[in-house]
């Protein structure tokens, strides 16, 4: 069994920001890998998670897909009941995040280790008691420089606001393409007995 956590913070008011690409992850790998079937296996809410989730079975495993419904600062809450509902354990946590860190267009594979600053994953961490999950970081810094420019940024960066803040029309075609390779990467090892590697991952930048 995976359990597939993607973070962000739910409501109109938050879509299409920055901190929301952990729920961009969740979208694109029901839609475009068409694993979960209208009206049997889509994605809805429930209200004992306090979170949108979605059960399949792939390549002879169980897969959860689970968008919170809580806040981001309290995404531990809903990870911690669902981890417990389906008496699974930390290994078989995966969980899709944004990282002011990792620039535009890249996606790194963690196994595990602090939070780098992302309050949604200290709160997983905090409440799980744990840090030895799966990370699938997607960067949202913009980059400067050469063929490699997205977004021009003058001087230092608030980060609330930033994270806050709407990809470009450019930007989120960048962020798409790396959230595929990343979920194509990811999918590979379900139903695997071969475990998931660390690994950066990188897309093409184009105009």
């Amino acid at each position: 069994m995976k359990i597939i956590v993607g973070l962000g913070n739910h409501g109109k008011e938050y879509e299409g920001t920055r901190h929301n690409a952990g729920f961009f992850a969740i979208d694109a790998l029901l839609k475009e890998k068409e694993l979960c079937v209208e009206n049997e296996n889509e994605l809805h809410f429930d209200k004992k998670f306090n979170a949108e989730i979605c059960q399949v079975s792939t390549k002879g495993e169980k897969v959860i897909f689970v968008k919170p419904n809580t806040f981001m600062n309290l995404s531990g809450e809903a990870v911690n009941k669902i981890l417990q509902f389906y008496k699974a354990g930390i290994g078989q946590l995966i969980v899709y995040h944004d990282d002011i860190d990792i620039p535009v267009g890249h996606a790194q594979i963690k196994l595990k280790g602090g939070s780098a600053g992302h309050n949604g994953i200290q709160n997983i961490i905090d409440t799980l008691g744990s840090d030895g999950f799966i990370r699938v970081r997607i960067g949202i810094l913009p980059i400067n420089g050469g063929e490699q420019v997205v977004e021009k940024v003058d001087g230092p960066i608030d980060t609330k606001d930033f994270v806050l803040s709407k990809f470009s029309d450019r930007e989120k075609k960048i962020i798409d393409s790396a959230i595929d390779i990343a979920n194509e990467y990811i999918l590979n090892f379900i139903g695997s007995k071969e475990p998931i590697k660390a690994t950066t991952l990188s897309t093409k930048m184009s105009d």
